[in-house]
């Protein structure tokens, strides 16, 4: 009986992990890391997800940055499994189209492929005026 109840919390978590790992989806793009930026922005696409990791995911990348980056907000690209969250967006994230947890990171570079450029991330006040100046 002790056995079989030391066992249950690594079950569930290995039932949680397996069901993480089939909700996963490919990402590829360019990751954005700054103070107060965790953005990505997939291959072809305008759109912007804030990205959320924990810290051993996260790690990596930031490594890569700090390597060779030479100022912050410098994109490099990643390809991740990972998967959308459908909370509510808070604090600067709430500036972002969506939310994207990166569960494993499969390639990381800081040359960016050709067919994956695209133009710098927006800040959040440049967006807003950018939306203003169409809206008008």
């Amino acid at each position: 009986m002790i056995r079989s109840a030391a066992f249950l919390p690594l079950t569930l978590w290995l039932s949680a992990a397996a069901y993480a790992g089939e909700c996963d989806k490919i990402f590829c793009g360019l990751h954005f890391l700054g103070p107060e930026v965790r953005a990505f922005r997939p291959c072809h696409s305008t759109g912007s997800n804030w990205v959320g990791a924990s810290k051993w995911v996260e790690g990596p990348l930031s490594d890569l940055y700090r390597a060779n980056a030479r100022r912050p907000y410098r994109p490099v690209y990643v390809e991740f499994r990972g998967h959308p969250l459908g909370e509510e967006l808070e604090g600067f994230a709430r500036d972002y189209d969506g939310l994207i947890r990166i569960s494993e990171v499969l390639a990381k570079m800081t040359v960016i492929p050709p067919d994956c450029r695209s133009r710098p991330l927006a800040s959040p006040i440049r967006r807003q005026a950018e939306t203003q100046v169409a809206g008008l």
